[in-house]
């Protein structure tokens, strides 16, 4: 059973002294199949709720042993990016030094290509060529501590929540 069905079990027969399982062929309420359930289902949602709290923290160990896989192949990524990197000017620089614009063998060839990149020094350059970027966010610490405060502000509230905590 669900946790969702033994809730409905459980509910009926709180509300109404029996449920479903218990009228018996006949179909009269069976006082001491009541009773039993009214017993055993607490407890078979005790289980469930133990269940489901035991599968979160496999889940949330998992979750940060694969946070930690990608923070560890993140690292490693970058690592071989600057490693690419640092071979790649090796390469530049003695293509340069040697004025080599091209080398091939059978299985890698080096040669350049012309790129062009734009430079700007941002303290002279003309305001016609500046892009203004503006950003709006709302401050919500300083709008929890005014409402707190007893201001009312209009187009905020704060919410409650619950948050479940699995230990």
């Amino acid at each position: 059973m669900t946790l969702y069905e033994i809730e409905g079990e459980l509910l009926a027969l709180l509300e109404n002294g029996f449920n479903a399982a218990c009228i018996d062929e006949d179909g009269v309420v069976d006082e001491e199949r009541a009773a039993e359930y009214l017993e055993k289902l607490p407890i078979e949602r005790d289980k469930k709720l133990e269940a489901y709290g035991l599968v979160i923290k496999n889940y949330t160990a998992e979750i940060e042993a694969i946070k930690q896989e990608q923070a560890n192949l993140t690292a490693r990524r970058q690592a071989k990016e600057k490693q690419v990197e640092r071979l790649k000017n090796a390469i530049t620089n003695s293509l340069v030094a040697f004025n080599q614009p091209k080398f091939e063998t059978a299985k890698v060839a080096f040669t350049f290509r012309k790129t062009s990149s734009v430079e700007v020094d941002m303290d002279i350059l003309a305001k016609e060529y500046i892009r203004e970027k503006i950003e709006y966010s709302a401050d919500k610490t300083a709008i929890k501590n005014a409402i707190k405060a007893g201001k009312v502000i209009a187009g905020a509230q704060i919410i409650e929540k619950q948050a479940l905590q699995v230990k």
